[in-house]
């Protein structure tokens, strides 16, 4: 079993979150954390959690043979996560719906 809790962010992001209908804006926080080997398989497990709207929590992580293939798989999970939040309504960074995270490979 995989232990998917945070213990060493390395990178995060703050979004804007505002609901369909609404005027209210919330945080929307996304953090990456350090890529790893499992201990009991040869994988790096890079970690991620969404945290918001609504106090929702997602933490979730991808796996890879190496690191830069844990990044970019973590990018392809957390840009699907956060196609289903902007189905909610709007979502942006720096006012921009172009929230800049790597599409992944």
């Amino acid at each position: 079993m995989y232990d998917i809790r945070m213990d060493d962010v390395i990178a995060e992001r703050e979004l804007t979150f505002q609901a369909a209908g609404s005027d209210m804006e919330e945080r929307v926080m996304v953090r990456l954390g350090r890529p790893r080997v499992e201990a009991h398989r040869p994988l790096y497990t890079l970690r991620y959690e969404i945290i918001g709207p609504a106090g929702r929590q997602v933490n979730h992580f991808a796996c890879g043979e190496d690191s830069m293939q844990a990044l970019s798989l973590v990018f392809i999970a957390i840009n699907a996560r956060l196609d289903h939040i902007k189905r909610l309504g709007r979502l942006t960074w720096l006012g921009s719906e172009d929230l800049h995270f790597p599409a992944g490979a």
